[in-house]
């Protein structure tokens, strides 16, 4: 595949080329749901493919062809090809809305997979989760209250933002931090994410302080938020941003002379931030949800092969390659399923996920009470222009960390 467009559906001709050779003797299952046939099982999803996001809804969308493709080589699922209808939602959630609505119309989807947006997927869950009942999962980004408490037909993989910004407080304390200022994306539920670094903070630092910038998305000129954070002096940022806006304010940060410490969270740990920034964000410290795509492990080596088959106009990043594992989760928990394909024999298949490895997430566990099947980050940090382990995985959700 050379162009990942505005519309990417994996069917008909290009999956004869890409991801056919299947066919199947199965009988269809009069209990199977929609999106299910004899020889299909079709997933959707919506991405920002245009637009200022798109260089998060591109690779997204890459992992998910990627992983999809590899397995429908091996002969898919029981004898079912797996089908993908991947929409541009260009972050709009009208567009979201309408995406959704056309899918069901057009004869349904399994489940909503790998879909782009805290706002766009909390807007069709009503829709989709309640009214049609079909799954929402693996979502990139993630609300508290999707997964506390667990609601059905709704699983993720993608440790919550609040979860990060907590870590991160608790790494900037552990480091000797205690001014510590954090900036990020104007918004109800990123302010949300943003207030968990305090008491995480706290926990450690208890007489030290938390400040908060919010910044409009996008931003154009970072030069007064510059001035501002200098003027606050702290001893440490915490970067709650958008990989491309993130990169203006450090290299801003960086003409104004500073030197304080940055720490950022998964979304800005890329390897286009490399690219377009490394003289900018040398030494930096995040959290990842995987380690590097660069890295030679068998399950990061397999998915840079499957990437450069499927999806060859991509490089190897750490966005794809989460979506990547996020989908082999997908498919491991449709490929146990024995019987007809109902939401609740799904729902049922990942729970019999138990430190499930795909070789390149922490260990997957589901359970009835549990619909967030990772809570484990890896850090990293910048190092000559390469983003590089800077120690063991930790569980974000221990508050001890």
């Amino acid at each position: 595949m050379n162009k990942l467009n505005r519309r990417g559906v994996l069917k008909g001709g290009l999956g004869a080329a890409v991801l056919g050779g299947l066919g199947s003797s199965m009988p269809a299952l009069a209990q199977d749901a929609r999106g299910v046939t004899a020889q299909t099982i079709k997933l959707g999803q919506m991405v920002a493919v245009t637009g200022p996001l798109a260089s998060y809804g591109v690779p997204i969308r890459a992992g998910t062809v990627a992983y999809l493709g590899a397995a429908n080589s091996r002969g898919g699922v029981n004898g079912r090809k797996l089908e993908l209808v991947s929409e541009d939602n260009a972050f709009s959630t009208p567009q979201s809305l309408a995406i959704t609505r056309k899918m069901v119309a057009d004869g349904g989807v399994f489940a909503l997979i790998n879909s782009m947006g805290n706002v766009q997927v909390n807007a069709v869950i009503p829709y989709l989760l309640e009214q049609e009942k079909i799954p929402i999962l693996g979502s990139y980004g993630g609300i508290v209250e999707w997964f506390s408490p667990a609601r059905p037909g709704l699983f993720g993989l993608q440790v919550l933002y609040e979860d990060i910004a907590g870590a991160l407080g608790r790494w900037a304390a552990k480091d000797g931090h205690k001014k510590v200022l954090a900036v990020h994306i104007e918004g109800a539920s990123f302010a949300k994410a943003a207030k968990a670094v305090e008491p995480a903070f706290k926990t450690i630092a208890a007489q030290g302080s938390v400040d908060f910038i919010p910044v409009k998305l996008p931003t154009q000129d970072y030069a007064p938020v510059a001035l501002q954070i200098m003027q606050k002096k702290p001893d440490a940022i915490i970067a709650m941003q958008t990989e491309g806006e993130f990169i203006a304010l450090a290299r801003e940060l960086k003409n104004q002379g500073s030197t304080i410490p940055i720490y950022v969270w998964g979304p800005v740990v890329t390897q286009k931030a490399l690219e377009l920034g490394a003289a900018y964000i040398e030494g930096i410290k995040a959290f990842s949800w995987t380690a590097s795509p660069l890295s030679n492990t068998p399950g990061i080596a397999e998915y840079r092969a499957a990437l450069q088959k499927y999806a060859p106009a991509e490089k190897p990043d750490f966005i794809s390659l989460f979506v990547y594992a996020e989908t082999k989760v997908i498919v491991e928990a449709l490929s146990r399923i024995k019987g007809p394909f109902t939401y609740e024999a799904f729902s049922q298949a990942l729970y019999s996920l138990k430190n499930f490895e795909t070789g390149i997430l922490p260990p997957v566990t589901f359970a009835p009470g549990r619909h967030q099947g990772v809570t484990s980050l890896i850090p990293l940090q910048v190092k000559q222009g390469v983003w590089v382990d800077a120690g063991p995985a930790i569980d974000a959700t221990n508050l001890t960390w």
